[in-house]
């Protein structure tokens, strides 16, 4: 039950924000060609992006197969690596398909319960063409696409469907965490 009522609330309130938005202009197909680009492969935070969440699957020894040590590490890296740049051309595409934007804006609120409301909402909900804010079919879908990817080079002992779905949640938490450095701390990417 809580899985369905947290999004919903969220995405609940994300609408209603819609009226605290600025001038939107939408993305072209060549700035969203440099947007999937420079932020999954041709940036820091790319990298930085896959060496956190390498270095959790490391202290956490996930998979246990993988053993320790560098070797370990640069394939906890490079499988890292790999599903974010899966999840984010997953998100690219489907959102040029969908008209939907990939980009993460500022809550142009104030206070830090709804500006953190806003962070966590926005994993759920994104912009069409017209500005409108919608559910973000693509951003979502990518999540588990690129979950359910990375079994794929994961020990056989890993499936598609209990691990691939837990793997897509854990994008959608590393995502919120995300959103709440571009709200508070980074300015996002525009």
């Amino acid at each position: 039950m809580g899985q369905i009522l947290l999004p919903s609330l969220a995405f609940l309130a994300a609408l209603n924000l819609s009226a605290q938005q600025a001038a939107y202009k939408p993305l072209t197909m060549d700035e969203r060609v440099e947007f999937f680009v420079e932020g999954a492969v041709a940036s820091p935070q790319a990298l930085f992006r896959a060496g956190i969440s390498s270095a959790f699957s490391h202290v956490g020894k996930t998979p246990p197969e993988w053993g320790q040590g560098a070797d370990a590490y640069g394939r906890r890296y490079a499988s890292a690596f790999t599903t974010l740049l899966i999840r984010d051309a997953a998100e690219s595409a489907g959102a040029a398909a969908l008209g939907q934007d990939p980009r993460y804006f500022r809550c142009r609120c104030s206070g830090l319960v709804p500006r953190f409301g806003h962070a966590v909402a926005a994993r759920f909900v994104t912009r069409n063409r017209e500005g409108k804010k919608r559910f973000a079919y693509a951003r979502v879908s990518a999540q588990f696409a690129a979950g359910m990817s990375t079994v794929a080079w994961y020990p056989e002992r890993y499936n598609y469907r209990g691990d691939g779905l837990r793997f897509g949640v854990r994008l959608l938490g590393f995502g919120a965490i995300s959103n709440l450095v571009q709200e508070f701390i980074v300015e996002p990417r525009h």
